[in-house]
């Protein structure tokens, strides 16, 4: 597990600890904010001093625990943040895997689709790529990486984040491979160029 978030405030950090603990144990959609005061012994009223409701409490454990320690001037390639996501996931999974079963509006996985797009659009020049489709590009591949990421947390726990992190970027290049072996000339032996 991630070290337990650390926060000045005692309210929050209890209220994330009973979340943690009860989103361990069974998906989002059967926690109610009762629940969660229940277990550390706090009143519904504490919980909305400082969250909205259940699923700004996930996103804020995820922006306190993973977020805000990320240095992301360290950082220079993406790989190295995937890697760095998949780790901190990996040693979450049981809390991750039923936060992302949840979908919808407010939704974990809403969220991290939110805080990704951005990031995709600005390294990767999606604008060339896409044209005037880039936000739905975007997304759709985003989506994609988190439905990937729930299965392997839920169904897949035995492969390891590196391995994980292998087999994203090897199903990319085949993907690519296969788009292009018929349609550019040439491309394929660039790519295999790029993959060494």
């Amino acid at each position: 597990m991630a070290e337990k978030v650390q926060d000045s405030n005692p309210t929050k950090t209890a209220l994330s600890d009973a979340m943690k603990a009860l989103l361990s144990e069974r998906p989002l959609d059967d926690i109610r904010i009762s629940d969660v005061t229940s277990r550390c012994g706090l009143s519904r009223k504490s919980f909305y001093l400082y969250f909205r409701d259940k699923y700004d409490l996930v996103q804020w454990i995820f922006d306190t625990e993973f977020l805000l320690k990320i240095d992301f001037d360290k950082i220079e390639r993406t790989i190295d943040y995937q890697r760095a996501l998949c780790e901190y996931l990996y040693e979450n999974r049981l809390f991750y895997s039923h936060a992302l079963q949840n979908k919808g509006q407010n939704s974990f996985s809403e969220y991290l689709s939110r805080l990704m797009t951005p990031l995709l659009i600005d390294r990767y020049n999606m604008e060339r790529v896409c044209g005037e489709y880039i936000q739905e590009c975007s997304e759709g591949i985003v989506d994609g990486f988190i439905n990937f990421i729930t299965r392997w947390l839920t169904d897949w726990p035995y492969i390891k984040p590196d391995q994980f992190v292998a087999l994203i970027y090897k199903n990319a290049f085949n993907i690519s491979h296969i788009l292009l072996q018929d349609t550019v000339p040439g491309k394929v032996e660039h790519l295999k160029k790029l993959q060494g």
